[in-house]
């Protein structure tokens, strides 16, 4: 028997719909939690990303800084862009300012030519695994964690599995 889990859909009908089709009908199927959005309006947080999104040669990059967010759907960028091999979202709350960095979990990209974004955001004190990864600034850091998140986009669309798209 295979398990398939699901977990953090924050109101993602289209990834969940994605993930499900996937889903073979023998399967036991396990939710994790986290099916609705963050907050009570998750429809101005897909508005305000889809506005600031910029994609180009795989990576999505976005800064919603200036609004104070505690957090947001993290496949908002993939709903958006499916096309998108990467993330890259500079937000700010009342705490930290944060580059989140991800990859798209329906990628068609091979695992090897993959980046390993643990290591990238390592490098600035953050961490994760190879498909996730986050750094956290100080609040009063937003200058440094802006300067972060333009080196790690230029990195991901140099490093694009998919030339040309």
């Amino acid at each position: 028997m295979r398990f398939a889990l699901v977990s953090d859909i924050h109101g993602n009908l289209e990834a969940l719909q994605a993930v499900l089709a996937r889903v073979a009908p023998e399967d036991q199927l396990l939710c994790l939690g986290d099916t609705v959005g963050y907050g009570p309006d998750p429809n101005p947080c897909v508005a305000l990303i889809r506005e600031r999104a910029e994609y180009r040669d795989g990576t999505i990059f976005f800064d919603i800084s200036d609004h104070l967010l505690e957090g947001f759907n993290k496949f908002i960028p993939y709903y958006l862009y499916p096309q998108a091999t990467y993330s890259i979202g500079l937000s700010k709350s009342s705490f930290r300012t944060k580059v989140a960095v991800g990859s798209n979990p329906w990628t068609k990209a091979k695992a090897e030519d993959m980046v390993n974004l643990a290591q990238v955001c390592e490098r600035y004190g953050g961490g994760g695994h190879a498909r996730v990864g986050a750094i956290s600034f100080s609040p009063d850091r937003s200058d440094e964690a802006r300067e972060a998140a333009k080196v790690i986009v230029a990195e991901l669309r140099a490093r694009n599995p998919f030339p040309g798209r």
